[in-house]
């Protein structure tokens, strides 16, 4: 039983002061503070498969001069168990997160991993789940100033994502891919709006699409004993707002 620990803390400020404003004097403050820890516990079953257990805890606060004391608290749970199956050359790796929090609905994201290794040198993967985001502070309370306001009437992003790739590694030697589809019927976007002001929308009928790949060789230097890697990368993005908004 092998049990991992973590934690951060964060603090965000923001003045705006201007005493010669056409409208009024501005003297603002607001101040985002976030802290959270995270729990994991592993355990492996030898045949029985490896077993993942966590726990997250997330707080944030915010202290403006116009919009007053926020709060909020973030539970999840996590739990995932890979099973392997040598004969077939199969590891399947059933998982699922629940979300609670203090402003929005709780929600429960499964997914379901796979690899294949017909070969010695070569690997085949893919997974399908659904995920879940709320809104941040930010989206939610950014001061209307300047060119960027939040947008409190924000829904939780929700989405839907697969994909599929592979990858072969011999010797010096290496190449993956992966395509990938996700639907997002409630993506968080920021987008200008009236007077240039940017705002964060949910935008209905998101749909992201594209393929990664990824290649790498070495080489080694006799002269300093050591080695050179050489990496190259590729990614296509296809974004599409198929809403007909």
């Amino acid at each position: 039983l092998v049990t991992n620990l973590s934690g951060f803390a964060q603090r965000q400020i923001r003045w705006f002061e201007d005493p010669e404003y056409p409208l009024g004097a501005v003297d603002e403050s607001h101040r985002n503070d976030s802290f959270g820890v995270r729990i994991d516990q592993f355990r492996d079953f030898g045949a029985g498969g490896r077993f993942t257990a966590g726990a997250e805890y997330r707080a944030d606060f915010l202290e403006s001069t116009t919009d007053g004391r926020r709060d909020r608290s973030v539970r999840a749970v996590v739990l995932q168990h890979s099973l392997e199956f040598p004969a077939a050359r199969v590891v399947v790796t059933p998982a699922f997160r629940l979300d609670a929090s203090d402003d929005y609905p709780t929600q429960g994201s499964p997914k379901l991993l796979a690899a294949f290794h017909p070969l010695a040198h070569l690997e085949l993967r893919g997974s399908a789940g659904r995920s879940y985001r709320p809104p941040s502070f930010t989206d939610l309370f950014l001061p209307a100033r300047a060119s960027a306001a939040g947008n409190p009437g924000l829904r939780p992003e929700k989405s839907a994502d697969a994909d599929f790739g592979g990858s072969w590694s011999r010797g010096a030697f290496g190449f993956g891919a992966t395509a990938f589809y996700n639907r997002i019927p409630d993506l968080i976007q920021w987008i200008p709006g009236a007077a240039g002001v940017w705002r964060p929308h949910n935008v209905t009928g998101a749909r992201i699409a594209g393929i990664e790949t990824e290649g790498r060789v070495s080489f080694p230097v006799r002269v300093v004993g050591s080695e050179i890697h050489l990496q190259a990368n590729y990614t296509f993005i296809d974004p599409r707002d198929v809403s007909g908004e």
